[in-house]
């Protein structure tokens, strides 16, 4: 069951103490640049590998460049593809993406609800699975890193990443809220305990699917005014 109803979501923000934000398509509408980083990437094997990784990447947010491309290789390709190669191809997409997603627009109102919430009234934090240093790099570039007491990305998992939060604030998994728009991001949600908050039009059939209720906003505009 999906949760719309503004004065629960409100009721389950203002209980937690620790919001954690994925960052691609929840705080910045930057998923578009990453598709077409893909793209680029797998040009050369032809329209149907490129179609097919495409589809990937979409149905699969939150899982690391790393992992993807080995599995493109993998699965798409029929190659095997050496650590030091899946390195390479991956410095070569954060070449593509890093100064677009710098420049990507805000999801709605989501600067406006960190300065709101993320100023002293809630610990917030980032938990993204792109590489720590680039999404480091990436925010404070947009000057945002004044709103984030933590920003962490891969290699490690989203799990890892929800259970050393928890552990670094000091709080039970009840106490956290986790904004992401991925499978990977509500499943890292559930197998940790973290309340979850979809977030945009993508994750709505996932949600819909699931037992039990999930929140989920379109956008963060109707939380400030």
């Amino acid at each position: 069951m999906i949760i719309n109803d503004f004065n629960k979501i409100k009721l389950a923000l203002e209980e937690s103490e620790l919001l954690i934000f994925d960052f691609d398509g929840v705080l910045a509408d930057s998923v578009e640049v990453k598709t077409r980083a893909f793209s680029l990437l797998y040009k050369s094997y032809g329209k149907k590998v490129v179609e097919k990784v495409v589809k990937h990447h979409k149905n699969n947010g939150g899982m690391s460049r790393y992992e993807k491309i080995s599995y493109y290789h993998k699965k798409f390709l029929k190659q095997r593809i050496e650590a030091k190669e899946v390195t390479e191809l991956a410095n070569c997409f954060s070449k593509l993406v890093k100064e677009k997603v710098i420049a990507s627009s805000e999801i709605s109102g989501a600067n406006n609800f960190l300065k709101f919430y993320c100023n002293g009234k809630k610990k917030c934090t980032i938990n993204s699975a792109t590489p720590e240093k680039e999404v480091q790099e990436i925010i404070r570039a947009r000057c945002m890193n004044i709103f984030f007491l933590n920003i962490l990305g891969s290699p490690s998992t989203k799990v890892d990443n929800l259970n050393s939060l928890l552990r670094i604030h000091s709080l039970e998994a009840d106490k956290a809220l986790f904004f992401g728009d991925a499978k990977s991001d509500l499943q890292a949600a559930q197998e940790v305990g973290v309340k979850f908050i979809g977030v945009g039009s993508g994750i709505l059939e996932i949600l819909s699917r699931q037992k039990g209720g999930y929140y989920h906003i379109n956008d963060f505009s109707d939380f400030v005014d």
